[in-house]
């Protein structure tokens, strides 16, 4: 099986899309609220409550980076656990198919192949024969014998045909 090449975006990265998608909503929402929630506080609170309020949005944006580079982090690993599982199941499901194919008992390219080879050697042969016969008149037909025929076509043997090597 030939080995497949890394993809910018891997398969994995297109079924995330929407968590994605939500995640970007959930952010802009969130700055939003952060926005508004400090223009109103301002309007309330004193000048020491105000030192205390940015000393806590300071923290939460700590918070928010932090929680940012986990999210990253976790997606990456993610992402790496489906690619390794579509890789492990895409092995597998290969490794099936060869042994169905297998039990099929297909013939193989390299099996056709190899049957267009003798067939070929077949025919030059019998070419040359002819040749060999048109100088001299008339030229038997030639006709492919019983041995040729079986390694041409490897089978049960014909009634009455020996195996090769059997002894006369």
């Amino acid at each position: 099986m030939p080995a497949r090449r890394k993809s910018r975006k891997t398969p994995a990265g297109k079924g995330l899309q929407p968590l994605r998608q939500t995640l970007r909503l959930l952010v802009r929402e969130r700055s939003r609220l952060v926005a508004r929630a400090r223009t109103e506080a301002a309007r309330y609170l004193t000048t020491s409550r105000q030192r205390a309020l940015g000393s806590l949005m300071k923290q939460a944006r700590r918070l928010r980076t932090d929680i940012e580079r986990r999210m990253k982090r976790g997606r990456r690993e993610f992402e790496a656990r489906a690619e390794k599982v579509l890789t492990r199941v895409e092995h597998r499901a290969a490794r099936a198919l060869s042994a169905t194919m297998k039990r099929l008992n297909l013939a193989t390219r390299a099996d056709l192949r190899g049957i267009e080879e003798r067939l070929a050697r077949l025919e030059a042969r019998s070419a040359r024969r002819r040749a060999r016969g048109a100088g001299g008149g008339n030229a038997p037909a030639v006709e492919i014998g019983v041995r040729e025929r079986e390694r041409l076509v490897p089978g049960p043997p014909a009634a009455g045909a020996r195996a090769p090597g059997e002894a006369r």
